[in-house]
């Protein structure tokens, strides 16, 4: 918006800024999908002369890849039954897949209170990803969009108008145990034209062109040996680490935002407020977020003036120490501006979601040798021994004093942990 010279009110001018962005990484060369999230960090307008604008964008763009992978925790050996086995089950969190989705919201809203436009002269919208439901192999995305208008009528003022246009989308995921869903929704193309009428408009014709994105997580419960050995004859046990994640969660983030702005101006009166969210940027144990906050204020006489600011939202994540993550695409909400004492006062609340997983090492036996040819020689040992346990498990004990879970347990059938001495028979 500008003032153009003996003007009252604000022209309006528009312009597209063609951009490309190349992002370069060694592990990006083997991802099988990708996501891209752009957002516009600022933008600064100046006049250079009477008939000419300055104008420069700072863009900020988050790309992630995601390369399908498979984990075995089978064991090889060909004398199973010759050995004593440790079976367990982890449950495992993992992404099942990446499911993305074009479409398109048409909507026609009507002005309040009888009210006409003869000019469009801002538009902003912000998106929030409501409830999903799974159904099968399809998930119902529910979500909305905040639309916020300012228009000049027909007597020549300023009006400001806020909408919220529902939507649903049915997107394709896979029939696994989804436990977590991340959604960013990001606008691709918005248009807002009035519809005719005979002294000015009373209706708007909004088209919204939206991408989604749903990141899926699963959890599935895996199987695996922990620990082997051989009570017969020598053996040789080759243990293995994976790096695996636990199950994935989601979790909503909020943060209130206040500042104080002293106007130059006197007796102001705000026509208009907005706020953007850029991308989140990590940083040791939180988030944070930068915001774009731009209002349009009337001062005595109607002179109108503007100004922005740069504010910035942090968010500590309660589990620092989870290692595993992705952010949703940020929104600005309850935005509430009022004059005060000659200072616009600006409060508003930023929103963000996180899914996000603990990191854990698994370690299983890949690998067992049983040297058959040779026996292990136990007569030279007693038949049986009395220990104190401590924080020894069954299986410890078992594998410590050459015996087996099911024969401490029979000999003991108060427990291991029941306080006292424990009789450790040995196999024989």
């Amino acid at each position: 918006l500008y003032l153009g010279a003996e003007r009252t009110l604000p022209q309006k001018t528009e312009l597209d800024l063609p951009l490309n962005i190349m992002a370069e990484d060694p592990l990006l060369a083997d991802a099988d999908e990708f996501t891209a999230e752009v957002a516009l960090s600022s933008a600064e307008t100046r006049p250079v002369n009477a008939r000419k604008l300055m104008v420069r964008a700072e863009i900020a763009a988050a790309i992630t890849g995601y390369k399908k992978t498979q984990m075995d925790f089978s064991m090889q050996t060909e004398h199973l039954e010759s050995l004593e086995l440790l079976k367990q089950q982890a449950t495992l969190g993992y992404i099942a897949c990446v499911s993305e989705k074009d479409f398109v919201v048409s909507e026609e809203v009507r002005l309040a209170d009888n009210a006409l436009a003869e000019r469009l002269l801002l538009t902003d919208v912000t998106l929030s990803a409501g409830e999903t439901k799974r159904v099968a192999s399809k998930m119902i995305l529910q979500g909305s969009a905040e639309l916020f208008l300012l228009y000049a009528a027909p007597e020549d003022t300023l009006h400001r108008e806020r909408f919220v246009i529902p939507f649903s989308q049915i997107m394709d995921v896979p029939e696994e145990n989804v436990n977590a869903v991340s959604v960013t929704l990001c606008p691709s193309a918005c248009y807002v034209e009035l519809l005719p009428g005979l002294n000015g408009s009373g209706e708007v014709s909004v088209e919204l062109h939206l991408h989604a994105t749903a990141v899926c997580a699963a959890e599935r419960q895996a199987d695996y040996i922990a620990d082997a050995y051989c009570l017969r004859h020598p053996c040789q046990i080759d243990m293995e680490d994976a790096a695996v994640f636990e199950p994935f969660r989601v979790l909503d983030l909020r943060e209130s935002l206040r500042e104080s702005i002293s106007l130059p101006d006197t007796g102001a009166e705000v026509v208009y407020c907005a706020a953007s969210a850029c991308l989140p940027v990590a940083f040791e144990g939180g988030v944070r977020v930068p915001v774009n906050v731009r209002a349009v204020y009337a001062a005595e006489g109607g002179r109108l003036g503007a100004l922005t600011r740069r504010l910035s939202a942090e968010f500590k994540l309660p589990e620092p120490q989870r290692s595993a993550g992705l952010f949703t695409a940020p929104i600005c909400s309850d935005i509430s501006a009022t004059i005060s004492a000659g200072d616009l006062e600006l409060r508003l609340a930023v929103e963000l979601q996180t899914m996000e997983a603990g990191e854990k090492k698994l370690s299983f036996v890949r690998s067992a040798q049983v040297e058959d040819q040779e026996t292990v020689n136990s007569l030279d040992c007693p038949s049986a021994v009395i220990v104190r346990p401590g924080d020894r498990s069954a299986w410890t004990l078992a594998k410590q004093y050459g015996s087996t879970v099911e024969l401490i347990e029979s000999a003991n059938p108060e427990g291991v942990h029941s306080g006292g001495l424990l009789l450790i028979p040995r196999s024989r």
